[in-house]
């Protein structure tokens, strides 16, 4: 199936959902609900070791709070994104982790699609980049505010 161009009605710039959607991430969570609360920690201490115990303890009641039913989110058929984008009328970050969700070609098409929209790539980080991260994510916001200001 021919996909329509960029920015057309109806369909999506990129097919990173597509691809979270086709993951196993589903089932990785169906899998994480059915531990016990003390055995989950001992996996996402291993997994997220740089990661303060107060904040995986968070995450970890966070996950198991949160319902499989919330993957229904990421089934087709998905918002045009393309379209959102477009509509942008103010100045937006675009942050992009060099191990995240959203690809750095998706990135740069997003940004094609705005002048308002400004990007910044973080290095060696994934979806958890506010935990892993901080300073680093603090810093590129505040530049981006005092260039704004």
């Amino acid at each position: 199936m021919d996909a329509d161009p960029p920015g057309s009605r109806g369909q999506n710039c990129t097919p990173d959902h597509i691809k979270v959607y086709e993951s196993d991430i589903a089932e990785e969570h169906r899998q994480f609900l059915e531990m016990t609360k003390s055995d989950a920690l001992v996996e996402a201490r291993l997994r997220h070791h740089t990661r303060s115990a107060e904040i995986i303890e968070l995450m970890t009641d966070a996950r198991l709070q949160t319902s499989l039913n919330a993957f229904e989110v990421l089934k087709p058929p998905n918002p045009d994104y393309c379209e959102l984008i477009c509509s942008i009328g103010a100045p937006t970050l675009l942050i992009i982790a060099s191990n995240g969700v959203v690809s750095v070609d998706a990135a740069a098409e997003l940004l094609s699609l705005n002048p308002l929209l400004r990007s910044e790539l973080i290095p060696d980080a994934g979806h958890g980049l506010p935990y892993d991260k901080p300073e680093f994510l603090g810093e590129i916001i505040k530049c981006l505010l005092r260039r704004e200001t």
